[in-house]
C-alpha cells in the first residue's frame, strides 16, 4: 500500500508491485499474487473506504507497532 504513495501513480505503483512480487514472493508469477497485488493498490475484491489524497478510496494502511512486536517476540526461540 505504501508503493501508491511513493509513486503516486497507480499504473507504475503496480508495474513496480508486480516485480517486487513475482521476484521476491514465494506466489510470485502466480494468479495469486497479481490478485494480492490488485487488492493492495488498486482495492480489488474490497469496498471503498472515505476519499483520502492519493490513495482515493482504497483501504488505509494500519499502524504497524513495531516496539510492542519486538518486546513479545524478542526473547522467543524461533
Amino acid at each position: 500500500k505504501q508503493i501508491l504513495k511513493w509513486i503516486q501513480d497507480p499504473k507504475k505503483a503496480v508495474e513496480t508491485a508486480v516485480q517486487l512480487n513475482d521476484k521476491y514472493s514465494i506466489d510470485g508469477n502466480s494468479p495469486n499474487g497479481y490478485l494480492g497485488v490488485m487488492w493492495c493498490i488498486c482495492g480489488s475484491m474490497d469496498y471503498g473506504f472515505a476519499e483520502r489524497p492519493i490513495i482515493g478510496k482504497i483501504r488505509p494502511m494500519n499502524a504497524f507497532k513495531a516496539p510492542k512486536y519486538v518486546a513479545k517476540w524478542a526473547n522467543k526461540k524461533i
